[in-house]
């Protein structure tokens, strides 16, 4: 069986949040992001979501990393999808 790295962190830091991390994410794999209030959590998911994040280190996620995050499986209701259309 061949296993791909669907994300690769190296010597990531939140800045002000986190101390620097590595992190290797096997496709197929299921990951917990667990931490106290304040702690970095959605700030890393944020990261790899690939929003503007203030960060050192290097994150380099996989094409089709993640279904639930690609822009193109984002779904949008059907009546904001109609009423899109009729606006333009």
């Amino acid at each position: 069986m061949d296993r791909k790295r669907s994300l690769t962190c190296s010597a990531v830091a939140l800045t002000g949040l986190t101390a620097p991390f590595d992190l290797e994410v096997w496709f197929r794999q299921r990951v917990a992001v667990l931490g106290g209030n304040g702690s970095g959590k959605s700030r890393f998911l944020h990261l790899l979501a690939e929003q503007d994040v203030p960060h050192t280190g290097t994150v380099e996620l996989a094409p089709g990393w993640c279904r639930a995050c690609s822009p193109r499986r984002t779904r949008v209701p059907t009546s904001m999808a109609a009423a899109s259309r009729t606006s333009s």
